[in-house]
């Protein structure tokens, strides 16, 4: 049950990094698209 547990707080975690990552990168895209606009 806690290796269970484990993994599924693991997943959960790389998901949030992957938002925030997602996150970032779409900022980047916004700003670039503000500086050529």
């Amino acid at each position: 049950m806690d290796e269970i547990l484990g993994t599924a707080r693991q997943t959960l975690h790389s998901k949030k990094q992957n938002f925030k990552r997602g996150e970032r990168s779409e900022m980047k895209l916004k700003t670039a698209r503000q500086g050529v606009v």
